[in-house]
């Protein structure tokens, strides 16, 4: 586009250099086509006259006819001739004025195509700004529909009976709570000490996640279809939509998905995505198990938080 603009600058240019030197050319032409006009009428003017008083002269005095003749053929001939020679040549001058008229006809004829261009430019840059928002509308409408069935699961979500059920997302401590348990129990049974371990941890997860698949397999394919979403849409700016994700996701519900990404479960397709979007950007590390399973992920899932 800037090229584009600076190409019609230099045309324009171009075009008033060209009148400029085509109309200094046109002011010499046209007074040289009045100077040799009015000298042809003038030699035509002549030869007539000398060709009336000869042609009296002659009468009146009974001279020979043939070299009358000779006489006029060579004199007013010469007249004549000489006047044909400059309306010819003033003729010339004429299509001179039409070749430069034609000249400026050419660059102006340059001019409009390249402004055409520039019409064509803008209108298709502004059928792909056109375009770029209604994939943007398109984009948001399914990513917040997406976020609304997120919600939709997470507050229908029930765990318990009578006095001690928990709802919505205070289901997701009781799960964290139950996980932890699990997990420390294999410990206390195999008799290690220390820190539970990353193989202790994946132990504990995937009996805490059998027991619990069913509430928890269609929570956790959500929010990874979101960030796959996410990741497979033609936007800019995509950490923003990621980053209202993160801001959605409880402490427990970002532990959890933190070791389910560390299980068999989300460890090829949804661990990647954590980390690149930033999901644990703000995560609460007096949850996490051991501070060894943190560095099973690359530091930018966790951002300045790691």
């Amino acid at each position: 586009m800037i090229n584009l603009e600076e190409e019609i600058k230099i045309q324009i240019n171009r075009i008033k250099t060209k009148e400029s030197t085509l109309e200094k050319d046109a002011k010499k032409i046209n007074s040289d086509v009045v100077f040799y006009t009015n000298t042809a009428w003038i030699l035509v003017f002549i030869g007539f006259v000398v060709l009336v008083i000869c042609t009296f002269y002659s009468y009146m005095n009974d001279k020979d006819f043939n070299a009358y003749g000779d006489f006029i053929g060579g004199c007013v001939g010469t007249f004549w001739t000489l006047a044909s020679v400059f309306f010819i040549y003033v003729a010339f001058l004429g299509q001179k004025i039409q070749l430069n008229n034609q000249q400026i006809e050419i660059l102006y004829n340059q001019l409009d195509s390249k402004h055409t261009q520039k019409e064509l430019f803008e209108q298709k840059k502004e059928f792909r700004k056109q375009n770029e928002t209604l994939e943007q509308q398109k984009f948001e409408n399914t990513f917040f529909q997406l976020i609304s069935m997120y919600n939709n699961i997470v507050n229908s979500m029930d765990l318990g009976s009578g006095d001690t059920i928990k709802t919505g997302r205070d289901c997701f401590k009781r799960l964290y709570d139950e996980f932890q348990r699990t997990t420390k129990s294999i410990k206390r049974n195999k008799g290690t000490s220390g820190k539970i371990s990353h193989e202790e941890m994946l132990e504990g997860y995937t009996q805490f996640y059998t027991t619990n698949m069913a509430d928890l397999s269609h929570y956790f394919r959500t929010v990874y279809h979101i960030l796959k979403f996410i990741e497979t849409s033609e936007i800019d700016n995509k950490k923003r939509y990621a980053s209202f994700i993160r801001s959605q996701l409880s402490s427990y519900e970002q532990i959890l998905i933190f070791y389910n990404c560390l299980h068999s479960n989300g460890f090829e397709k949804f661990k990647p995505l954590i980390e690149k979007y930033e999901l644990f950007k703000n995560i609460d590390n007096s949850l996490i198990l051991s501070t060894a399973h943190k560095s099973k992920y690359d530091s930018k899932a966790f951002a300045n938080n790691a």
